[in-house]
């Protein structure tokens, strides 16, 4: 039991610095203001539905007036089940899901830990293949989809598999079914890859009749318990016509050369082994020494634990032909003959499988070389070295709740609201604040565009039932058949004539502080010299922070202005850089401004070009060669 909370307790200081700053921005930070938005919003939805109409789960709150709309991506109800204590006492939505982030990458080290303890017999070791597995480039590329970081269930459905072997008992089996199920739940593309996985080890170990008896009727009960789950995207698929897009899931089929390609955000071999031509999808490499651990593994305990090892070398080459996709027999005939492998748009997510295969045997592997504590130690800590990303650059929030969305859960009224404009980024804010109203959206972004709501994101007088309430953000358009009714900062509320004299008038808002940074701009490129300066009406102190509130200096206030001249970077401002201002008035009230994204040269000094181009790839340090897909929608099942 001491062994398992010293491994609980290095994982999570282990997630907290592998993903640092995170931890001292868990209320601000995302890595893009997009994605996360959404997955932010589906945790919100699927407890709120939960706790108050579960037979509505599935009809969420977008696209109205469609339903089945929580079908057209994945749904996260294992995290939410996970999570439901922290849901259940309102913690901010934005700091839940940064939580949830460090929970999914101190689970999975966990959960490969323990498996390898199994096949070792040292937790030491365990906790070698642990640290791969749970900070394995990969991870860093998806820091934006929630739902592929918590792979938890994966090597503990592999472990439920290898103890059965050992006991064949229905309480065993009984723990098989609730670890399928809840990988099920908490991610499509791992229940159904790792659903190949398990039933592909549990031919490669069976020993008796009643081992794979039960082993099969577990997983046939767990499938039957997920039914409830699948059958709305089986009906959603029959509804709106939604068929798998050959030649997107060929796009995201990986190459054998995309495992040659590191993920950027590693500082090892990110600058050097990284192709930007190729989609960050399939950034497959997984570094050198866990491979080479996993090598020994094969070497010293091929004659010791051959299952255990076949076990390994299979989920590796599972995992490495799955994510060929559709270049491969293998690829097309999931794609073409098992439904819910037609529905997976990117076939390199395999590669997770084959990650699990290495973490196994780098276990293995390790307790073959390692001789004392200090081997493991030193072993461990090469791991950290070869596989940091950190300190990653997150995208900061303003702090404000927009008073407008306050003043919509107050009303009462029947139909659905439109946002304008409904592009996708005002559209991501739009579905994550909905998390304080759950008013029905006429707006939406998912895996899939229902055809008769893209008209709308090209005119929204073409929505097929027309809106209740109408907000517009920054005053940009006046739909002319509703009722100016109220103004809320620069969110300005039109409603139909219908509904207008249900609605309350908008309570007196406190006066917001009226400030704006002027320079620099959302990446200016600065060699040598910086003057901040922007636009404050009143305030008793201006803060600059840089490189995500850890460094920060004061700026000057003087006759409605701050600012604050840096002759030079900073000694500890790195050059790839950020910068968020806070206003702090005369009573103590503060105001965080949108951050900006910097490259701040000294002179003389060269940067990196591999560095992204545009603030919308978010953590993605992408090449500039690349075609900047991040906008579009990744929820996609």
């Amino acid at each position: 039991m001491k062994a398992h909370f010293g491994a609980i307790v290095f994982f999570v200081l282990a997630a907290i610095a592998m993903t640092w700053p995170l931890a001292a921005n868990l209320p601000l930070a995302a890595a893009h203001p997009g994605d996360p938005y959404i997955t932010s919003w589906m945790l919100d939805w699927a407890f709120y539905a939960l706790t108050n109409h579960p037979s509505e789960l599935f009809n969420a709150n977008i696209f109205y007036p469609l339903k089945l709309t929580f079908a057209f991506s994945e749904n996260l109800l294992g995290i939410v089940i996970v999570l439901s204590p922290l849901l259940a006492m309102k913690v901010p939505l934005l700091f839940l899901h940064n939580i949830a982030i460090l929970i999914g990458f101190a689970s999975a080290g966990y959960a490969a830990a323990i498996l390898g303890r199994y096949l070792t017999g040292s937790m030491l070791a365990g906790i070698v293949g642990g640290v791969f597995f749970a900070f394995v480039p990969w991870r860093f590329t998806h820091l934006t989809h929630l739902q592929h970081l918590w792979t938890l269930w994966l090597p503990l459905l592999i472990l439920a598999v290898l103890r059965l072997r050992d006991r064949p008992t229905r309480g065993r089996a009984a723990i098989l079914a609730l670890c399928f199920v809840m990988n099920g739940l908490t991610n499509l593309h791992w229940l159904a890859f790792g659903s190949v996985a398990a039933v592909v080890c549990v031919l490669i170990i069976a020993n008796d009749r009643r081992f794979v008896a039960l082993a099969m009727a577990a997983m046939l009960i767990g499938t039957i318990a997920l039914a409830p789950m699948l059958y709305p995207y089986w009906l959603a698929k029959q509804t709106y016509k939604m068929r798998g897009d050959a030649g997107e899931t060929l796009q995201y089929s990986a190459r054998p050369s995309d495992w040659l390609i590191a993920s950027l955000h590693n500082r090892v071999y990110g600058p050097h082994l990284n192709d930007g031509t190729v989609d960050p999808e399939r950034w497959s490499f997984p570094g050198i020494l866990a491979p080479l651990l996993a090598l020994a593994g094969i070497a010293t305990a091929i004659r010791k634990a051959p299952r255990h090892v076949a076990i390994g070398i299979t989920l590796i080459a599972l995992g490495f032909l799955g994510s060929l996709g559709l270049h491969t027999s293998f690829g097309r005939f999931l794609f073409e003959h098992v439904p819910l492998f037609s529905g997976i748009r990117v076939p390199a997510r395999w590669s997770m499988i084959a990650f699990l295969g290495i973490a196994m045997l780098a276990s293995l592997g390790a307790l073959a070389l390692a001789r004392t504590r200090w081997i493991y130690a030193a072993m461990i800590a090469l791991l950290f070295v070869e596989l940091r990303a950190a300190p990653i650059r997150w995208y900061l929030a303003t702090s404000e709740t927009p008073p407008v969305y306050t003043w919509l859960a107050q009303q009462q009224f029947r139909g659905g609201v439109l946002e304008l404009p409904t592009d996708q980024p005002n559209v991501y804010r739009t579905m994550f604040w909905s998390h304080l109203h759950h008013r029905p959206l006429i707006n939406g972004v998912s895996g899939f565009r229902p055809p008769s709501h893209v008209a709308v994101e090209r005119d929204w007088r073409r929505t097929p039932v027309p809106p209740a309430i109408v907000i517009v953000h920054g005053g940009s358009e006046v739909p002319t058949a509703f009722v100016r009714f109220g103004t809320f900062g620069d969110d300005v509320v039109y409603a139909s004539p219908n509904v207008v004299s249900s609605l309350t008038p908008p309570a007196l808002q406190p006066p917001s502080i009226d400030a704006a940074l002027l320079h620099p701009v959302h990446w200016e490129e600065i060699t040598g010299p910086l003057e901040v300066r922007g636009r404050v009406a009143s305030a008793t102190s201006v803060i600059l922070h840089f490189d995500n509130h850890r460094m920060r200096f004061e700026a000057e206030v003087r006759n409605g202005e701050f600012v604050r001249a840096f002759p030079t970077r900073p000694r500890f401002v790195r050059a790839d850089t950020d910068l968020q201002v806070e206003i702090i008035d005369e009573r103590g009230n503060r105001k965080l401004l949108p951050q900006v994204w910097l490259r701040w040269r000294r002179p003389g000094e060269r940067l990196n070009r591999l560095l992204p181009q545009t603030a919308d790839l978010g953590p993605y340090l992408v090449h500039p060669r690349h075609e900047d897909t991040t906008n579009r929608p990744r929820m996609e099942r």
